[in-house]
């Protein structure tokens, strides 16, 4: 695959030239990027825009995570309205049983703007845009059960929880149905709809072959359950300018833990900044601690609770 330049090339400057709307100048001005989701000529193809020069390793990372392959790719450089642009244009493959962006151009773009501007975090989990079709809030919210799973349990960790998602992209979608049903405060007769959407997930569990999957996504589905509030609907910009706030009950997840265990447990998670607090009682004391464990800080708390 090789890099082609085109700047000398006024044929092809003046197509790029063309694509290249308002839209997309007012997202360059706001932002410093944008980016283009579409089909040409039966070719998946993703147009990013910049204001600085990029070289081909600084977006396959982000590309490869959505689980494209690369065919290839192409570069320029043009000026518009005093700003001078970099295009890069990727022509692409999607992987698995997804063939085209057909059904989730729109949720694809959205998830791959938010990483561009480090809205949203570049991992393995943005392929469910394509295979699940969800934006980055929804993705967000299921990075951030997967961080407290994996704090939850030792023998689970964030690559497993991941992948068990990622294999089964309609239960991912089904567990992102659940946490809207059960808080957004515009959903009336919550109940007959969260028994629906449960009974759909467990049937969907049941069909799961490999022991490790269905362990980890039986414990993200109880994790669902237990969840009492948030502030998902309650704040602006969550995960990178503001934190989402999980609050469990933990009694109703002692089936998977061993020991001592809190009441009450009120995760939060940033993109940058993940916490808890846990306590036993309605009222407990409270107070803010620095930890380095990043693999078990959870149990370091408990162990002051």
């Amino acid at each position: 695959m090789g890099e082609i330049q085109v700047e000398s090339s006024c044929t092809d400057l003046n197509r790029e030239k063309e694509k290249i709307t308002d839209e997309v100048i007012t997202a360059l001005k706001e932002t410093g990027i944008s980016a283009k989701v579409e089909s040409s000529n039966g070719s998946e193809e993703i147009i990013i825009y910049s204001l600085k020069k990029s070289s081909l390793s600084d977006y396959m990372p982000i590309l490869q995570n959505f689980g494209f392959s690369l065919d290839s790719e192409f570069s320029y450089s043009l000026k518009i309205d005093q700003l001078e642009i970099f295009g890069r244009r990727y022509f692409i493959s999607c992987c698995g049983n997804v063939k085209d962006l057909n059904s989730s151009r729109e949720s694809v773009k959205d998830v791959l703007e938010s990483v561009l501007e480090k809205k949203s975090r570049n991992t393995k989990l943005n392929s469910l845009s394509v295979s699940a079709n969800l934006n980055p809030k929804e993705i967000g919210i299921l990075q951030a059960i997967i961080t407290y799973e994996d704090q939850l349990l030792a023998e689970q960790t964030v690559e497993a929880i991941e992948g068990a998602l990622i294999k089964y992209p309609l239960i991912a979608k089904d567990f992102v149905l659940y946490f809207f049903t059960k808080f957004d405060p515009k959903i009336k007769k919550r109940e007959t709809s969260l028994a629906k959407i449960t009974e759909d997930i467990c049937k969907k569990i049941k069909e799961v072959q490999d022991i490790s999957d269905d362990k980890i996504l039986n414990v993200f589905n109880d994790i669902l359950e237990a969840l009492v509030r948030t502030n998902f609907f309650v704040i602006e910009n969550p995960f990178f300018e503001k934190a989402l706030a999980l609050k469990v009950d933990v009694r109703n997840l002692l089936i998977h833990l061993k020991g001592v265990q809190p009441r009450i447990e009120t995760f939060v998670y940033h993109n940058d900044l993940v916490g808890t607090h846990l306590r036993r009682r309605s009222v407990s004391r409270g107070g803010l601690r620095w930890s380095d464990r990043e693999l078990d800080y959870r149990d370091e708390i408990k162990s002051l609770m």
